[in-house]
């Protein structure tokens, strides 16, 4: 379910050592490797930061739901719609620092050339796929 140990292991640690470096106990972190208790949301978070993942990523998901829960946010996210008092449906675009990423990426897709490239996209839908995950909704300046 987890990747936890197969990060700490690629990293060459010892669940004490990666329990002292996130601050909690090597109990903890060797009853969530062995499915016997879950994450809260602040552990994820921790542990994923610690290992530069995103949290979805920490949880299990391949490349292929991660971009797609990446799509769908954006097709959700770009075009915004309100209904007035008479009904009438009105709409725009989201010009949100958020969105304005989420098109940038987008555009990036369309030019990778290198693992360098996929890499910074990797890093960017990583950032966005971890505030959405935890209610923190994309900023509609």
């Amino acid at each position: 379910m987890y990747r936890l140990k197969e990060l700490r292991e690629r990293q060459g640690i010892s669940a004490r050592q990666l329990a002292e470096r996130v601050g909690f106990s090597q109990t903890k972190i060797s009853k969530i490797e062995r499915g016997e208790q879950k994450m809260s949301t602040p552990q994820a978070t921790a542990i994923a930061n610690y290992f530069g993942v995103s949290v979805d990523y920490l949880f299990g998901a391949t490349a292929e739901e991660m971009f797609d829960k990446f799509v769908d946010s954006c097709q959700r996210s770009f075009r915004e719609f309100d209904v007035d008092k008479e009904g009438r449906v009105r709409g725009g675009y989201n010009t949100s620092t958020d969105m304005t990423l989420k098109i940038g990426i987008l555009d990036n897709l369309r030019d990778i050339k290198d693992v360098d490239s996929l890499s910074r996209i990797y890093n960017l839908v990583s950032t966005l796929a971890n505030k959405e995950a935890f209610g923190n909704k994309p900023n509609n300046n």
